[in-house]
């Protein structure tokens, strides 16, 4: 069998035989959806993404008889060690064909240019970071997944532990279906409004930054506790209201108020993965129009709900979760959803109990299981 090579992308790796990985490992998944070759180069440009304003991170091809078969990215998060663990870097990226020795290449290598740079232990993964694509698909592979979300195969998991990884923590998607009796959570956010302490409103889309500033500052607030928290900050939102505004309705995002002053907001977004699946990657000649078009005019049948947050002195409350039922009903009835296949709240943790006993009263079991997982770096 020909032997291993790792290369690091612009050190001898390129960034087409970086995008051809995922294709190569899905080729015969009928729910994977390629990304946009564009989106996937400025996801990891330096002079684009806001991660590169603190952190720093390498890619990492493996070929096999000079054919891209597996990638991986390790990165250092200086925003996470502050926080959490001044000795951890992070993995991200992870797709390969099933064999144990690419995956094994492929993390010595990211294991490697992390402990030259003082880490001793490895998370992940996070694609750069966990307010981004994050977690590893471990169960729900029957579907496809929504944006920003981890397509693996069902092999990844074994690749990972056969690493020397082992669970860290887990997260869930939940999908709300037109089949789904939503009722419990109606009659909790009715039940919500009869006081009149609690009103709830559309997002104010002429004040589209000012709402976006709100937004992450009562996220960053109720986020604050979770496990692997990096808060969002003023790079991160300017980049966010860059990507979001062109295809922003009032009706997407969802406040509620008490005396007048925001205590929980939730943004729902149509699914992206749903129109550019036909794509095969590209924008031109036209797939740029047909975005557009699609985007604009809300013609897909899928969403996703992947911003929620609730002040912390509210949570772990009867008042709290009066609060996500009124945001999660509020964009369930009152957004152009007119007929959806489904909407996707996602991703929460398995340690947030709350949070998930509301998702499953809203939408029923879990329909995706994600893994974050932790390994040392031997010194």
């Amino acid at each position: 069998m020909s032997p291993i090579e790792i290369r690091e992308l612009g050190h001898g790796a390129a960034f087409s035989d970086w995008v051809a990985v995922p294709v190569l490992v899905h080729k015969d998944d009928p729910h994977f959806i390629r990304q946009l070759d564009i989106k996937e180069r400025l996801r990891i440009a330096r002079w684009f993404s806001p991660f590169f304003k603190t952190g720093t991170a390498a890619f990492f091809v493996a070929y096999r008889g000079g054919r891209p078969v597996g990638r991986v990215s390790a990165q250092v998060n200086p925003a996470f060690q502050a926080l959490h663990d001044p000795d951890a870097g992070h993995f991200g990226f992870f797709d390969c064909i099933d064999d144990m020795d690419v995956s094994n290449a492929l993390f010595g290598a990211a294991r490697a240019w992390l402990a030259l740079r003082g880490c001793r232990s490895v998370i992940g993964p996070f694609s750069l970071t966990i307010n981004e694509e994050s977690g590893l698909l471990v169960d729900g592979f029957d579907e496809p997944a929504a944006m920003l979300m981890d397509q693996s195969r069902p092999y990844a998991a074994r690749l990972v532990e056969g690493a020397g990884f082992s669970k860290a923590m887990d997260a869930y998607a939940f999908r709300v279906r037109g089949s789904v009796d939503a009722t419990p959570i109606r009659k909790l956010a009715r039940l919500a409004l009869e006081g009149g302490e609690l009103t709830v409103r559309k997002a104010r889309g002429e004040r589209f930054a000012d709402e976006m500033r709100q937004f992450v500052e009562i996220f960053n607030d109720a986020w604050s506790g979770n496990w692997g928290f990096v808060p969002w900050t003023d790079a991160d939102v300017r980049a966010m209201a860059r990507d979001i505004k062109p295809f922003f309705r009032d009706e997407f995002g969802a406040v509620v108020e008490i005396g007048g002053q925001p205590v929980g907001f939730a943004m729902i977004i149509p699914d992206f993965n749903e129109v550019i699946a036909s794509f095969g990657g590209r924008l031109l000649p036209f797939n740029w129009w047909r975005l557009y078009r699609d985007m604009k005019d809300v013609r897909s049948r899928r969403f996703r709900i992947p911003l929620l947050g609730i002040r912390r002195e509210y949570q772990r409350s009867v008042l709290g979760a009066k609060i996500l039922a009124l945001l999660v009903t509020a964009l369930l009835e009152k957004t152009p959803l007119r007929a959806y296949d489904w909407v996707e709240l996602s991703w929460v943790l398995e340690a947030n109990r709350p949070m998930f006993s509301l998702c499953r009263m809203a939408a029923g079991a879990p329909a995706k299981q994600y893994r974050f997982y932790r390994a040392e770096i031997p010194s």
